[in-house]
């Protein structure tokens, strides 16, 4: 008989329990396909570094010459590329062997040539990095084909070929001459394929990893550059053990784990981890609450009805039994759709990671953790949590259950609220009271609101980011390429161009050491502006004294140094003894994507025994090609931010259906709740000759405050959570993003929370227009 008291309310009233399976699947969707694709993708990196040996470090060789190796062999040059070749070979030998013997490591040279040419065949600009084949340390993986054995054959990133259409034995043009597709590469060190340390975006149409035979490598008509991976013979390492091998002869040295291209993986990781653990158990906790509202109110429209069975002499267990349908119902329903919604949404998300981070995905396979997560989990909180509900109510005496429940107490919102509302009119005091004495309908309206106006606040200030950034590179300077020499240099340059003298280093800020670029540029640039966010030019400001250094928002963001604050420059000299110079920061230069120190150049070359002549760098309008290490494309860099920017848009999009439906479900419930809470009272204004317009204004349409108040309060919520997350990841892989809302984005998360909000009224309108006057006169006759 109870169970089908039950049943029958369940029919009568069937969004409750579709409202709290809708959210129930919400979260285990979110939960499993996330979790799965997390899943697979961190099994496979684990597996890809190990078998392919990822380096677990790299660095450049210092050029400087030691004092010791100058005295022993008689040299009266400073740097390693004034020697004869023969020379440069026996020194570079003399380090790494000293270097392996004194750390317990293996080192093995790292070379590639790259190239930024027109292709008339792709008919787009197409930058190209070739490596020479790693035997030891960073080994590739090739996915299909096989790797190069002659002359003119070239095995390229299979990310690049896809995007353009290429298969095997298809002849490529680079720069002039074909090259036959012998097979399908991925570079272990290269899983996100990072071509210039200036731009972080990877673009796999007009970017390109591939690998050439040992001897045209030697032959490929472009720079060679050479850096050193290294490893610990001992295995497993930390950061502290990367931080005990620098050496005077190690110049840049970072760890793979920290690295952009070796390292944007784990941090991203591990966000993801945070970000879907807490936004799923949001979710499932919001259901698991409304689940017991839904509980409390059904015993309690029945409460007489109980008191009678009870005096019958059924048991408090039985009782309990019957109205666990709700959440055995919502629970498994639930459960069980959001792992099977969710599993398979895992498998395109997983793809997408497979383009993204360039390694050979595995397939998605059964997890138990996230099963039980996913499916156990849920279905117990729903039912302990239910039990605990229905046992508290149900275990009061027959004539306490049988005797009508009457509520004169007054909530301390009420009374708070009661001098301010008694000055308005009859229809807004009726309207606000029935909000304010419903404060568990009132909480969960907030707490609804507020979570999903985070997921809209979070997708739509990403967005936004990506939009700063491209404003950043695009509008602060008027060169098209920073040009970086193989070496240091006192020819004359162009007089439009503005030089630099670019050092990797350390500082010490905050008790923390952080590795930086230094950047010593003259006191008047012509294409290159130093310029803040209110864009005043830094550069007088830089040259008032010449201890004063500019930094990039990057580091004040992650590392929370600010102007005013002091810091210490690391400064190797030729010995290999280290000193710290004492510099003030006056101004911080909106860039977030690298870590910057700008300084006057004659303070940085006196800081290395170099006369104020000296520079290895130009910003430029003009392509070079000669005795250069390196080159930044800068339109380039706009163009792949951009094409970035559409798979942004994807994500925004369903973050934002993430944020209404999850909107629409709470807030169509409340409303529910709201009509069966005061059906009497809608029946006596029906009576009194209220419209329908009128009653759902005074009924439904009380939360609109609340509703903005919970939006404008994620806002700050939603920022600082977001920017203490970019803080903790952004310190590990030494990239930041400006999480920033702009007006007219916070007008449109507003505006499609409150079309959200009317949507869930209509809905529940519905409801309401068909209580009958004559049927809601009988209540309680």
């Amino acid at each position: 008989m109870l169970i089908k008291n039950v049943l029958k309310g369940i029919k009568n009233k069937p969004f409750r329990i579709i409202g709290i399976i809708l959210m129930v699947v919400l979260a285990g969707c979110l939960y499993v396909s996330l979790g799965y694709t997390l899943f697979v993708v961190e099994e496979t990196v684990d597996n890809y570094v190990v078998d392919y040996n990822q380096e677990d470090f790299s660095f450049e060789m210092n050029s400087y010459l030691s004092t010791t190796e100058i005295s022993e062999n008689n040299y009266d040059v400073q740097y390693i590329y004034q020697l004869p070749e023969n020379e440069q070979k026996k020194i570079i030998e003399e380090r790494i062997n000293y270097l392996e013997n004194k750390y317990e490591i293996n080192i093995e040279r790292r070379e590639y040539k790259q190239i930024n040419f027109d292709s008339n065949q792709l008919n787009k600009t197409i930058t190209i990095r070739v490596f020479k084949n790693s035997k030891e340390i960073n080994q590739t993986y090739i996915e299909k084909g096989r790797l190069p054995q002659n002359d003119q054959e070239i095995a390229l990133g299979i990310a690049f070929a896809k995007a353009n259409h290429l298969s095997l034995n298809y002849n490529i043009e680079i720069e002039g001459d074909l090259y036959q597709i012998v097979g399908f590469v991925y570079f272990v060190d290269y899983i996100y394929p990072q071509l210039s340390s200036e731009n972080f975006v990877y673009d796999a149409k007009n970017q390109a990893l591939g690998v050439l035979n040992d001897t045209f490598f030697e032959d490929f008509s472009a720079p060679k550059v050479t850096y050193y991976a290294g490893e610990f013979l001992k295995g497993s390492y930390t950061k502290e053990d990367v931080k005990k091998i620098d050496d005077f002869y190690m110049v840049n040295l970072v760890d793979a784990k920290t690295a952009l291209r070796t390292g944007a993986i784990y941090g991203e990781l591990d966000a993801n981890k945070v970000l879907i653990t807490a936004l799923s158990s949001v979710i499932l906790v919001l259901a698991v609450v409304v689940i017991g509202i839904v509980v409390n109110k059904s015993i309690n429209m029945e409460r007489r009805q109980i008191g009678v069975i009870k005096s019958l002499g059924y048991s408090r267990f039985k009782i309990l039994m019957a109205y666990m349908i709700y959440p055995i119902t919502a629970g498994i329903i639930g459960s069980i759709f959001g792992y099977i919604i969710g599993y398979y949404l895992a498998i395109p998300i997983i793809s997408f990671f497979g383009i993204y981070y360039q390694m050979p995905v595995n397939e998605l396979h059964f997890n138990i953790n996230i099963f039980i997560n996913s499916i156990i989990l849920p279905i117990l909180l729903l039912n302990l949590f239910s039990a605990f509900v229905i046992y508290f109510l149900v275990k009061k005496s027959p004539l306490d259950l049988m005797r009508t429940k009457v509520n004169h107490k007054v909530n301390f919102l009420v009374k708070w609220m009661h001098p301010i509302l008694k000055k308005f009119s009859f229809k807004t005091r009726f309207k606000y009271n029935i909000a304010l004495r419903g404060f568990g309908k009132l909480f969960i309206t907030f707490i609804g609101v507020l979570i999903a106006s985070i997921y809209m606040i979070f997708a739509l200030s990403f967005s936004q980011s990506f939009k700063k950034i491209i404003g950043d590179v695009s509008s602060s300077s008027d060169y098209k390429y920073q040009v970086i020499y193989d070496q240091p240099t006192q020819a004359e340059k162009n007089e439009l161009d503005d030089r630099f003298m670019m050092i990797p280093s350390k500082i010490n800020a905050n008790n923390s050491e952080i590795e930086v670029t230094l950047i010593g540029v003259d006191s008047t640039l012509n294409r290159y502006q130093l310029v803040d966010d209110k864009n005043k030019n830094l550069l007088p400001t830089l040259y008032e004294n010449e201890q004063n250094v500019v930094i990039s928002s990057m580091l004040s963001v992650i590392h929370e140094v600010d102007v005013g604050d002091y810091m210490s420059i690391l400064v190797t000299t030729q010995d290999g003894k280290d000193s710290l110079k004492q510099v003030k920061v006056v101004g911080i230069m909106e860039n977030y994507i690298t870590p910057y120190v700008f300084i006057p150049i004659k303070t940085l070359n006196n800081y290395y025994c170099l006369d104020s002549s000296w520079y290895n760098g130009v910003w430029t309008n003009e392509k070079q090609t000669e005795h250069v290490k390196s080159l930044f494309d800068k339109e380039e860099m706009i163009q792949s931010i951009e094409q970035m920017t559409g798979m942004v848009k994807s994500l925004v999009y369903v973050m934002v259906f993430v944020a209404v439906l999850l909107a629409i479900i709470v807030l169509v419930l409340i409303a529910v709740f709201n009509i069966e809470d005061n059906f009497k009272t809608i029946s006596f204004l029906k009576v009194m000759g209220y419209e329908d317009k009128e009653i759902s204004s005074m009924v439904l349409n009380i939360y609109l405050p609340i509703i903005i108040i919970a939006y404008l309060l994620s806002i700050p919520i939603t920022l600082m959570s977001l920017r203490k997350l970019m803080s903790t990841i952004g310190s590990e892989l030494n990239f930041a993003f400006p999480f920033n809302l702009s007006l007219i984005q916070t007008l449109y998360g507003l505006i499609i929370i409150v079309v959200t909000y009317y949507v869930s009224l209509f809905i529940a309108k519905r409801k309401l227009n068909k209580i009958a006057l004559q049927e809601a006169l009988k209540i309680n006759e």
